[in-house]
């Protein structure tokens, strides 16, 4: 915003641009005697200060205060700083108190004026006023910390009678063994169980992450051994699904500095969504190999495929995404943002693609490697 101009000779169209602004608008000389505004300055500042007035130097307001509520004295506002250090200053936070109490939140950009030779005459200043968008940016922040608190808490209890339901299945179990269809009920019981104990722990991990709370318990760890773990865990899930997993894994170790139960979550995570939004017979495509210096894991699907517009917001939370598929919903929608998440606080990446709808998806995760367990 540099400005290089003679207001007393050649400025009168820029004073006319500025008085069409809508943000507010002034000048001073390069004493900070105020040499023009226009009328949004006059309703930002609730007051109509005197041209070349020694009492309204620097700024027409009653009082200014910064982001944090300490009083600026006017001779250290951004305007007595740009006509002392001859330079911009862009985008400053201030508070402008007017005469009736009032605060008004403004975003303020400062820049020297010179005349044609160069010399200093002066500065003008541009305020926006922010106040609504800072009223909107709080009530979010209060929206969010209230839903933090309430996930928290409402995780706490739904996980005090969820750990006692698993103990009551094992002694129901020896009981109903004569009655097929009392067992069938069982383990209808026992599957919905663990389910919903995935969601409350995905809510869990989300109060945690929103607050930054999660702490990760990174070790030195061989990814290869840690994928080849979870594809024996996940294989009974695919059959049943009626699908088919392949899998591809490098005959050597891959070392990465991370948690191994949050990794062994991620990786869970994805493959579970693989198998969710994919039909039965469906593939699945596992592969894991090092580039450079990053351990890349892929997981592939032949499902219902993913459209562009549903891309763009696949890792926001509680994004339920109706277009994958006409079939029911299922789930809280939090799984592959609490999976974005983690990859994030391990340093990597976590990307979604898909050609489209019917034609499969791939997630793919990206770490850092550790060249051996002695570097990590």
């Amino acid at each position: 915003m540099a400005t290089d101009l003679d207001i007393s000779s050649g400025g009168s169209q820029f004073l006319h641009l500025l008085d069409k602004l809508p943000a507010a608008a002034y000048t001073c000389d390069a004493e900070g005697l105020i040499t023009y505004y226009n009328q949004p300055a006059v309703r930002l500042w609730g007051r109509t200060p005197r041209l070349c007035d020694p009492a309204d130097r620097f700024c027409g307001s009653f009082r200014l205060h910064s982001s944090n509520g300490e009083p600026i004295p006017h001779d250290e506002c951004w305007t007595a700083l740009t006509l002392r250090d001859d330079r911009e200053y862009l985008e400053c936070e201030v508070t402008v108190e007017r005469p009736d109490g009032e605060r008004r939140t403004a975003s303020v950009s400062a820049s020297p004026i010179h005349d044609q030779s160069g010399k200093l005459i002066g500065a003008v200043n541009i305020l926006f006023d922010i106040t609504e968008r800072k009223r909107a940016e709080e009530a979010l922040k209060e929206t969010d910390r209230a839903r933090n608190e309430f996930l928290a808490v409402l995780s706490h209890e739904l996980r005090n009678p969820l750990a006692a339901i698993p103990f009551a299945i094992e002694l129901l179990r020896p009981v109903v063994t004569h009655s097929p269809e009392s067992r069938s009920a069982l383990e209808v019981i026992d599957r919905q169980t663990h389910q919903i104990a995935k969601l409350v722990d995905d809510l869990v991990d989300l109060a945690r992450l929103s607050l930054n709370k999660l702490e990760l318990h990174s070790q030195c760890l061989d990814l290869t051994e840690v994928l080849r773990a979870l594809v024996k865990a996940s294989q009974p899930l695919i059959e049943a699904a009626g699908q088919t997993l392949t899998v591809t894994l490098p005959a050597e170790s891959i070392f990465v500095y991370g948690d191994p139960t949050r990794l062994k979550q991620v990786i869970a995570s994805i493959l579970q969504n693989a198998i969710k939004y994919n039909t039965r017979c469906g593939q699945i495509w596992l592969e894991f190999a090092r580039q450079d210096r990053e351990a890349v894991i892929k997981v592939k699907d032949s499902g219902v495929g993913i459209s562009a517009a549903v891309l763009d917001h696949i890792f926001e939370i509680f994004a339920q995404v109706k277009p994958w598929t006409t079939g029911p919903q299922t789930g809280l929608g939090v799984g592959l943002g609490v999976a974005k998440r983690l990859v994030d606080l391990h340093q990597g990446h976590l990307y979604a693609r898909s050609e489209g709808p019917g034609k499969g998806s791939e997630f793919e995760v990206r770490l850092p490697v550790a060249d051996s367990p002695g570097s990590c």
